[in-house]
């Protein structure tokens, strides 16, 4: 595989891959090192990557594997911030506004942060990154049962915690 062509698979997807792996394991070296691990292993054996029919999962699944294998190394593991990984800051915004989405996001991140894990990583695949549920499984290794179930489940607890907090 060229230089050219390879690029031309995985740059689109670059970002992708390093939020995704940042939401997994909260540390941006870490992070950055997840993605390059996975780019040297596909640029090792491009053979992979040309013959699997969607190339932006399967390299999807590289990251949470290889994000999981440095986790279970980790001794603890924290969170990131939401407004970070989701990249939802607006420019320009008044004070009284962003300090109102600072405390709302403040209040979403602690709710999806107590999500457990597969909910809050089938949710952030979904709503984040908008993968759909049969990509989800595929990355995941779940049945597509299991996906819309915990994606269900992970949205309601959010949407009534959201709901049961005081103004």
């Amino acid at each position: 595989m060229k230089v050219n062509e390879f690029l031309d698979i995985i740059t689109p997807m670059q970002r992708k891959l390093f939020r995704f792996a940042l939401r997994l394991v909260d540390n941006v070296s870490e992070a950055e090192d997840v993605v390059q691990d996975v780019f040297l292993k596909l640029w090792k054996d491009p053979a992979q990557l040309r013959k699997c029919r969607n190339a932006e999962a399967w390299c999807m699944t590289m990251v949470r594997n290889r994000s999981l294998d440095r986790l279970r190394t980790e001794v603890k593991r924290k969170h990131i911030d939401i407004v970070e990984a989701w990249n939802l800051s607006h420019p320009g915004p008044t004070p009284h506004q962003s300090a109102e989405q600072n405390e709302t996001m403040a209040r979403v991140k602690g709710i999806i942060a107590d999500l457990p894990d597969q909910q809050r990583e089938v949710l952030h695949l979904r709503d984040v990154e908008g993968y759909a549920y049969e990509e989800i499984a595929d990355m995941t290794g779940m049945n597509l049962g299991q996906v819309k179930v915990n994606i269900h489940r992970a949205r309601r607890k959010v949407r009534e915690q959201m709901e049961n907090l005081p103004e």
